[in-house]
């Protein structure tokens, strides 16, 4: 069995200041995609009490790449988990396409948003 990437941000400004800064990074058809934040709240309230603020980037299809979803949560404690990784047509993405688009965000969009904030990555 696989198991799939996942980062766990820590930001010492606050994750809007962090997501400010992976927003300016977004490259390769990378997007916030806020329209889908706007579910988040009840998403939290309903499923996942513990979550603060749930953030959600998009990529349309690159390459090899699917156009996909990816959230990250904010956990408190200057805490931004990166899961939840889905596929925007009615395909699924296998472990390794998980992993890649994981791995893609972060060396793309977190790493030079760390550059410009104060945030590192467990």
């Amino acid at each position: 069995m696989k198991t799939l990437r996942d980062y766990t941000l820590n930001v010492s400004l606050g994750a809007p200041v962090a997501i400010a800064a992976i927003e300016s990074r977004l490259t390769n058809g990378w997007y916030r995609n806020k329209e889908k934040e706007k579910y988040g709240d009840e998403f939290i309230s309903h499923y996942r009490p513990g979550i603060l603020s749930m953030y959600c980037f998009s990529c349309t299809e690159f390459g090899p790449r699917q156009a996909a979803t990816l959230w990250l949560y904010e956990t408190g404690g200057g805490k931004l988990f990166m899961s939840d990784i889905f596929a925007e047509m009615d395909t699924k993405l296998s472990s390794d396409e998980c992993n890649c688009i994981a791995e893609e965000f972060y060396q793309h969009c977190i790493v030079p948003a760390a550059e410009i904030v104060s945030m590192s990555v467990d």
